[in-house]
């Protein structure tokens, strides 16, 4: 376990609360900080927590890391009445909020491949 002056800069920060992140190591590139942060998780002094796919941060603890990964917000998605999912074979629902709208009609030689409007096409 050789230890170059990139592993002491990060054993530092990993001995900090809120770890770091590959993005925030000034003076090296990424690349050379993640190899360095392989070597770290090899040798178990930094594990990772990660929020999904590409947020990703490194503690001196899995419990940190388990923290960080417990205080994320979960995006959450929700359909209401109004925006729910819908067939073509379903009888369609008014509102008082309905609105329509009419247009004029297309012209005979008009290609139109699907029409919600006009039952002839």
């Amino acid at each position: 376990m050789e230890l170059k002056p990139l592993h002491e800069k990060l054993l530092k920060l990993l001995a900090q609360p809120a770890g770091y992140s590959t993005k925030e190591i000034k003076g090296h590139s990424t690349e050379e900080v993640g190899r360095a942060t392989q070597d770290l998780k090899r040798w178990n002094k930094a594990f990772s927590g990660s929020r999904g796919h590409r947020t990703v941060r490194y503690f001196g603890s899995p419990e940190l890391a388990k923290a960080w990964e417990g205080s994320a917000k979960t995006r959450t998605s929700s359909t209401t009445d109004e925006r729910a999912r819908w067939s073509a074979a379903d009888a369609p629902r008014t509102t008082e909020r309905t609105k329509y709208t009419f247009g004029p009609q297309p012209p005979r030689n008009a290609r139109i491949l699907h029409s919600n409007t006009y039952s002839q096409f």
